[in-house]
């Protein structure tokens, strides 16, 4: 879509998804809590009933009838904005586009959103409380501490990473209705980064589209373009991607 007259982002930038023990699940927050008016309580800020745009739940339904935690999902969507606008603080002008939108004259006919969630902090190191991110610094190389050091100290270990690391691979869903699309079979595990001084920076691209409601304690995503990727905690490479056909 490089000749299309509009730019394409991922929204909400930021999204967290929780596990639960049940089956069931509601959708993260997607408004802002904050103070209503005079006379009123709180407002927004509410996870929102599972298979509604923004009916909100109530305190009793964070559990199932038999008392499991539901999961909570992260919800993702594609907007257009103007090419104009790009360049400016988002004020509104953005549109949904969704199956049967037309874009450019063209009707969008698939969107096919892709996760590739996977959980490697058993084999990644220890925050440092003290240093922060600092701690991956060349500097404070000395400091770095590996988790699960009886497993092994090389965190580039195949043997290592397939013991600690749990990592489906990529998972595709297409339609209004969650149809699976093919999935690809799981990579091999991979390390958690390299150490400090080194010349290569691990990259870990980010979720789009459509309600995700296991995997991972949490995961966020920074807007993206139109089919392509963005960085992410956890989550190994997702992306989304949309067909376009003539519009009548």
């Amino acid at each position: 879509m490089s000749d299309s007259e509009h730019v394409f982002r991922v929204h909400p930038a930021i999204g967290i998804a929780r596990v639960g023990n049940s089956e069931e699940y509601c959708v993260s927050p997607e408004t802002l809590a904050g103070l209503g008016g005079a006379g009123e309580g709180p407002v927004g800020g509410l996870p929102i009933r599972a298979g509604t745009e923004s009916e909100t739940i109530t305190s009793s339904e964070l559990r199932d009838r038999d008392g499991a935690l539901k999961r909570q999902a992260a919800r993702f969507k594609i907007y257009r904005y103007p090419k104009e606008a790009a360049a400016r603080y988002r004020s509104g002008e953005g549109t949904e586009v969704t199956l049967g939108s037309v874009v450019d004259g063209k009707t969008v006919a698939d969107v096919v959103w892709t996760v590739h969630l996977a959980n490697k902090k058993a084999a990644a190191y220890i925050m440092n409380d003290d240093l922060g991110l600092a701690v991956y610094e060349k500097a404070h190389a000395s400091e770095l501490r590996l988790r699960n050091l009886s497993v092994g100290s090389d965190p580039n270990n195949a043997a290592r990473l397939r013991k600690l690391v749990i990592d489906p691979g990529p998972r595709a869903i297409r339609g209004t209705v969650a149809e699976r699309s093919a999935s690809t079979k799981a990579p091999a595990p991979r390390s958690p980064g390299p150490m400090p001084g080194s010349a290569r920076t691990p990259r870990t691209p980010s979720p789009s589209r459509t309600t995700a409601s296991r995997g991972s304690t949490r995961r966020w995503a920074r807007s993206t373009r139109w089919a392509t990727c963005a960085p992410t905690s956890r989550v190994a490479r997702s992306c989304s991607a949309a067909t376009a056909r003539p519009a009548p």
